[in-house]
């Protein structure tokens, strides 16, 4: 699952965090927030909307990004079903 590859990082998850609190960020303002170049920034948030874990929306010359739910759910689902094995052998 790609999305789980993506959220291996830590900068991407505190990405994913900020985002989900904002409800809508530019990517500016994303990138203020971290100690990485704007570029590797971009690198980030283009992985995470390839993963379908945000969408980007463009508005003029900014990119606004916010949290992709189902991507979400896909991954709540994944740990779901894993618990539910783990606790099948746990007993």
């Amino acid at each position: 699952m790609l999305a789980l590859h993506v959220l291996a990082d830590p900068t991407r998850r505190a990405i994913l965090e900020l985002v989900a609190r904002e409800g809508a960020v530019a990517a500016s303002a994303i990138s203020a927030q971290f100690p990485c170049t704007p570029s590797a920034i971009s690198q980030h948030l283009k992985c995470m909307v390839e993963a379908g874990l945000l969408n980007r929306e463009t508005r003029g010359q900014q990119r606004i990004y916010r949290v992709a739910l189902d991507g979400l759910d896909e991954v709540a689902k994944w740990l779901e079903r894993t618990r539910w094995f783990a606790a099948q052998h746990s007993q």
